[in-house]
């Protein structure tokens, strides 16, 4: 099997069972949903443009020379940003919040992933999103916030803590990086039932655009809990 058809069949799978590794909590997810996207519009003038480029966000550029861990961080503190500028009803920060998310996003793969999900159910298949492209990508990336909402308390607010805390596992090929990170509904509580832990599972691809290459993010999920965890 060549390194491409693997890239692309870990892609699938990990899109496949998106339903179960977005699931949010259930104690959290009817209000923070609805909050989180009553802010949120789809009309044309909102969606920012898909744009690949350098990105510069709490003290750090995310250039080619970027880590995943750097995007991942400034991903994390973006979508942290989002749910509380959403529960405080500051629809202007939230709205700075998403377009810092959105242009962390790896566009051509999320539109690879929405192309693959749909035509599972077409007849006539599709090859790319066409002219509706920007507004599904946005669509797709609104969703970020909610799936990580319920643990925003235990994102770092520092690059050092985010290097300490967060584990890179990469593909042969080097163009696949999945981040890891513990987090905690309450990391202040000394209970482990109560803490309510999960582990964030980051899917990054790199990008390219002209002689530029960028890690960018594609998925955001869960690992799946040991039978015995």
């Amino acid at each position: 099997m060549s390194k491409k058809t693997k890239s692309t069949q870990e892609f699938t799978r990990a899109e496949s069972v998106n339903r179960s590794r977005w699931a949010l909590p259930a104690v959290m997810a009817p209000a923070l949903l609805i909050t989180l996207l009553a802010g949120c519009t789809d009309t044309d003038k909102d969606i920012p443009k898909t744009e690949l480029k350098t990105v510069s966000a709490y003290n750090l550029t995310l250039d080619e020379n970027a880590t995943p861990k750097q995007v991942a961080y400034v991903l994390l503190r973006s979508l942290a940003d989002d749910v509380t500028a959403a529960q405080n009803h500051e629809h202007e920060k939230q709205k700075e919040a998403f377009n810092l998310t959105f242009s962390l996003a790896a566009y051509a793969q999320v539109e690879k992933q929405i192309v693959e999900t749909e035509n599972r159910t077409r007849i006539n298949k599709i090859t790319s999103l066409g002219d509706k492209r920007d507004k599904k990508i946005f669509k797709f990336v609104k969703y970020w916030a909610p799936i990580v909402g319920h643990y925003i308390k235990s994102f770092d607010t520092d690059m050092e803590s985010a290097e300490k805390n967060m584990q890179v596992e990469l593909s042969q090929d080097g163009g696949t990086a999945h981040v890891y990170r513990k987090v905690a509904h309450d990391p202040a509580e000394t209970d482990p039932e109560k803490q309510q832990t999960a582990t964030l599972d980051i899917t990054m691809v790199k990008e390219k655009t002209g002689v530029r290459e960028y890690w960018r993010v594609a998925l955001i999920g869960y690992r799946p809990k040991k039978a015995n965890s």
